[in-house]
């Protein structure tokens, strides 16, 4: 897997995923977040205005020579899919300046990921986000819908601990 920043050629691709996000949620008990058309195509595109916005990308793992084009089982190389979006942003958020019941552990810089949505297939997308986010900040925020299960479990296997 691979983590880059999303181009507006992309949105055909990741919006999708948070279609399918939707109908999941739905069926396990998730009704509320992301009701309706949230996040919409103009979240997404002010995210890659902003600069905020990442795919993690699996196959199309670069430029191939002619040989591996052309190798025994003459296969050519995978397409680039993207299974995976998420808006990761460094910096003071409005939305964390007050928290309920709980504190946050520092007011140090921090990162915040928002809108974590993957294909639903592929194996490991939380904690590779979370990975590649840690890289670039070591203080993290992020927060899920009190009814999204699977997100709180991917957040505390991660580590993350409960401030609110």
């Amino acid at each position: 897997m691979r983590i880059e920043k999303a181009e507006r050629k992309d949105l055909d691709f990741i919006l999708p995923l948070f279609i399918r996000a939707r109908k999941f949620m739905q069926e396990n008990g998730n009704a509320s977040q992301w009701a309706g058309a949230y996040p919409a195509r103009e979240d997404i595109e002010k995210d890659i205005e902003n600069g905020v916005a990442y795919v993690i990308t699996e196959g199309g793992s670069g430029k191939h020579s002619l040989e591996e084009m052309h190798s025994k089982d003459n296969a050519l190389p995978e397409e680039k899919r993207i299974v995976a979006y998420f808006a990761f942003i460094i910096g003071e958020e409005q939305t964390y300046k007050r928290i309920v019941e709980g504190r946050w552990r520092s007011d140090k810089e921090y990162g915040i990921i928002h809108r974590l949505v993957s294909d639903g297939k592929t194996k490991g997308i939380s904690k590779f986000c979370f990975q590649y986010c840690l890289q670039r900040i070591p203080y993290l925020r992020i927060d899920t819908h009190k009814d999204n299960v699977p997100m709180q479990k991917a957040i505390r296997s991660f580590g993350f601990s409960y401030c609110g």
